[in-house]
């Protein structure tokens, strides 16, 4: 009987160091998103932003993100507060509220980064906006008019 429980405890060990594994593998591929965030869209909001319309359009998709991320942030408090309760929900909302608060700081400061070097307004969030998704369209069919 001891050599089975030794056996069973060995697997266990196993299995939870796979799990560790795999989890540790998972969080740690995260580190792209907050890369492409801190190098990727920060260097072309401060580079490429050199006039109000470009500007706006980097703050129009920040404006966009908060949507998505509070969609996301109330998807897993519900998920966490199946699993672990309302504990695991607020410990949830908590973290995802850090993480998205840093990339609106994070995108605030490159904002005003392009707005001092370009001598450019700050651009207006969560804006009213026409036929966003029309851009395109709207230009394919103005020079199609013409």
């Amino acid at each position: 009987m001891s050599n089975e429980l030794n056996l069973q405890e060995h697997y266990a060990r196993k299995k939870s160091i796979v799990a560790i594994t795999g989890k540790a593998i998972l969080f740690a591929s995260m580190q792209f998103a907050i890369g492409s965030v801190e190098m990727s869209s920060k260097f072309s909001v401060k580079n490429f932003s050199k006039d109000q319309t470009t500007l706006q359009h980097a703050a129009d998709a920040l404006s966009d993100y908060i949507f998505i991320g509070v969609v996301w942030t109330l998807g897993t408090c519900m998920m966490f507060w199946g699993n672990y309760g309302m504990k695991g929900a607020i410990i949830n909302f908590i973290a995802n509220f850090i993480i998205m608060a840093w990339i609106m700081t994070s995108y605030k400061g490159a904002f005003e980064y392009a707005c001092v070097t370009g001598n450019l307004e700050y651009p207006e969030l969560f804006r009213k906006r026409k036929n966003v998704h029309l851009g395109l369209n709207q230009a394919s069919t103005a020079a199609a008019n013409q």
